[in-house]
């Protein structure tokens, strides 16, 4: 902060709320769109304090079966990618909003629940979004279920609003939650209950960061860095950033 403390800086803002407006007693959940409305607005009027919108999403998934003792049961909140600052890329893979928390090691996952297994988890190429300063990587997970019957529940949010930008700069990418079944991709709501089967597998996709600035500004040695580290394609090299060698 710039400014000096004063009455302006210390003044709490007015919010108004419609009559229509959740009241004690109901069933609510998720409170970060209220946090990227008043992260939006600030960054319209001061966009050289402030980062473009990340993930910003807690999407959970969450797996159980029945047991002859009761249930075992597993929950994780798979993170994506931050948005970019004024002077700075955004961190890849971490939760934001929330202690800056990492996902869960595949290797606790699968020692304490045998019912799973991780295919692959991975950064996901090119969902950062493409600016002077690049958006944080989203994250794909794939798991395979082992045995029949276990229940899963996802909640989650940007599969249809992609992390915006700020000075010019390109979104991140969409997150998606997915069941493979016999080879089939069916595409799943950000809310769902679902029950699986042996052989199946779940698809989860979360959101890369929103980029700052000009792609086409960003330094020739960082996109080079990028596409060395797989972080982009050659295509988003070229086409995004305007390397001509890529």
């Amino acid at each position: 902060m710039t400014e000096p403390i004063g009455r302006y800086v210390l003044r709490p803002a007015r919010v108004l709320f419609s009559i229509h407006s959740t009241r004690r007693r109901c069933a609510v959940v998720w409170h970060r769109p209220i946090e990227h409305a008043v992260k939006r607005a600030l960054g319209a009027v001061i966009p050289s304090q402030i980062s473009a919108a990340g993930s910003d999403s807690t999407n959970i998934i969450t797996m159980s079966r029945p047991l002859d003792s009761g249930y075992e049961m597993f929950a994780e909140s798979i993170s994506g990618g931050y948005g970019a600052g004024p002077t700075n890329d955004g961190a890849d893979v971490i939760a934001q909003m929330l202690s800056n928390t990492a996902n869960t090691p595949v290797e606790a996952l699968e020692m304490d629940h045998n019912f799973i297994r991780i295919n692959r988890y991975e950064v996901i190429r090119d969902s950062g979004g493409a600016v002077s300063f690049r958006g944080g990587l989203g994250a794909r997970r794939v798991y395979d279920i082992l045995v029949d019957g276990v229940l899963l529940s996802t909640n989650g949010d940007r599969q249809m609003t992609a992390p915006w930008a700020l000075a010019g700069g390109k979104e991140g990418s969409l997150a998606m939650f997915a069941l493979i079944r016999d080879g089939n991709l069916q595409r799943l709501p950000a809310a769902t209950n679902i029950e699986l089967r042996a052989g199946d597998q779940v698809l989860i996709e979360v959101s890369g960061g929103g980029g700052y600035g000009d792609p086409r500004k960003r330094e020739r040695d960082l996109v080079r860095q990028d596409l060395r580290e797989d972080r982009i394609s050659p295509a988003e090299a070229r086409e995004t950033f305007g390397l001509a060698d890529p």
